[in-house]
């Protein structure tokens, strides 16, 4: 079996990977989910967590598509609201 992942990384090896656009992050219920866990515990436990990546181009892995975030989105999630 193919995992559907490519690295598990911390939050700042996340963000830096997420300057490739093929680059997509896994979370379990996607971009819906994490934006309620954002929204109850704040952006700060996602710093202290360990996320999923993946090359969308490359990793042949089976997905469920709803579960992985492009990082356009992860972005806008996590670092846009904190610069205010």
């Amino acid at each position: 079996m193919v995992p559907n992942y490519d690295e598990i990384l911390d939050f700042d090896g996340m963000i830096k990977k997420c300057k490739d656009p093929k680059i997509q992050v896994g979370y379990s219920g996607g971009r819906k989910a994490l934006e309620e866990k954002i929204g109850k515990q704040g952006r700060l436990w996602a710093k202290g967590r360990r996320w999923k990546v993946r090359d969308r181009k490359t990793n042949k892995g089976a997905i469920i598509k709803r579960n992985w975030i492009s990082c356009d989105e992860m972005l806008k999630l996590l670092l846009d609201e904190e610069q205010t």
